[in-house]
């Protein structure tokens, strides 16, 4: 019978599994033993799929930060423009209704000159009322604390002398609007209103409720207590 021929099946290997041992036949080199490989290194293959093939989603930028929506971490939920107006009025009418009252006696029974000096120098208490209701324990006014409000710190605690000052700074405007120099005291009232409008609407359409003078006091806040 002509042309090659092939060896048939090893009698001592009949299923036709590769040998195993060290002599793998005809001199070849010996093959490990099987489980004698080292484990791959930690890390080297990416990790398995979660259920169902895929990993899950990444949750949303900021989602649980402060808790709700314009909220402020650890502290509360921000104050609107409504509320912080009514509050504003309320303080308006604590400080106002006294000062007009000292400022009538005074006209009828003071000397011109004493009347006039005693009212530049109380148009400083709706500004000084401001800072010292704010920088204390609670950091509330009489307004605030009726409507349930307080003023927050850059820190977040009490606002310090520096930042409460900074924040009613704008009122000082008003001071200078009541001198009895009619031109100069019509500018200034003009300027106080702008700033009283541009109060209003950096509040508004600001995400934390923060107006231009919060800002300007180095990022006070007023939360909601209640």
């Amino acid at each position: 019978m002509s042309g090659p021929q092939y060896p048939g099946p090893d009698p001592n290997n009949p299923g036709g599994n590769p040998p195993q041992g060290p002599d793998l036949g005809k001199g070849g080199p010996a093959g490990p033993p099987p489980g004698s490989y080292p484990p791959p290194p930690q890390g080297s293959y990416p990790p398995p799929p979660q259920q169902g093939g895929f990993p899950p989603p990444a949750p949303p930028v900021n989602a649980g930060q402060y808790g709700q929506p314009g909220a402020v971490a650890g502290v509360g939920e921000t104050a609107s423009l409504g509320v912080r107006f009514g509050a504003r009025v309320i303080d308006s009418l604590v400080v106002g209704i006294p000062v007009y009252v000292i400022n009538l006696v005074l006209f009828w029974t003071a000397p011109w000159i004493l009347a006039l000096l005693v009212s530049i120098v109380l148009a400083f208490a709706g500004f000084l009322y401001f800072v010292y209701f704010e920088t204390q324990k609670q950091g509330t006014t009489v307004g605030k604390k009726l409507l349930k409000l307080k003023v927050v710190g850059a820190q977040g605690g009490v606002p310090t002398t520096d930042e409460s000052a900074k924040r009613n700074s704008w009122m000082l405007l008003g001071v200078l609007s009541s001198l009895p120099i009619i031109f100069l005291g019509f500018i200034f009232g003009l300027i106080w209103l702008g700033l009283v409008i541009a109060i209003a609407v950096t509040i508004n359409s600001d995400p934390r409720n923060q107006g231009w003078h919060d800002k300007f006091a180095g990022g006070t806040t007023v939360v909601r207590t209640g």
